[in-house]
């Protein structure tokens, strides 16, 4: 399931409120696991960069209506 799905079926059970706060706390998720790859120099960072970035300005258009 792609984020727009799942982001679509969470936001019906939980309403827009909570779904911008978890918003939040999935891009801080991501920006971590994407430090922690930058740190111990991995190189495929593509997927981090991607999920952190979507869910983050899926929480701005949610703090923002």
């Amino acid at each position: 399931m792609f984020n727009k799905s799942l982001f679509s079926k969470l936001e019906e059970k939980y309403g827009p409120e909570k779904m911008a706060q978890f918003s939040e706390m999935v891009t801080e998720m991501y920006d971590i696991l994407h430090k922690d790859t930058v740190k111990n120099e991995h190189i495929e960072l593509s997927e981090y960069d991607f999920e952190r970035d979507w869910w983050s300005d899926k929480h701005k258009q949610l703090i923002e209506e």
